[in-house]
């Protein structure tokens, strides 16, 4: 298996899967760019109620915008 890992700006980034941590129910400042992208979708998961406030959880949910899937930790 093989992995690359880049750096791109991330109001370019295109990716099968990308994985954003939130804390305290709060998008990191890359993560609010994405939200923006995903119109507003990630902010609306987490004021849903859709993951849990507790350590090791996570939420799939789908993208677009070039982003196929978004992974919450």
């Amino acid at each position: 298996m093989q992995f690359t890992i880049k750096s791109p700006a991330i109001d370019k980034l295109r990716t099968q899967c990308l994985i954003l941590p939130v804390h305290a129910g709060r998008l990191s400042a890359t993560g609010e760019v994405v939200d923006g992208r995903l119109d507003k979708a990630l902010t609306a998961a987490l004021k849903s109620g859709d993951l849990a406030r507790k350590a090791g959880s996570t939420l799939l949910l789908r993208g677009g915008a070039g982003i196929a899937r978004v992974v919450l930790v």
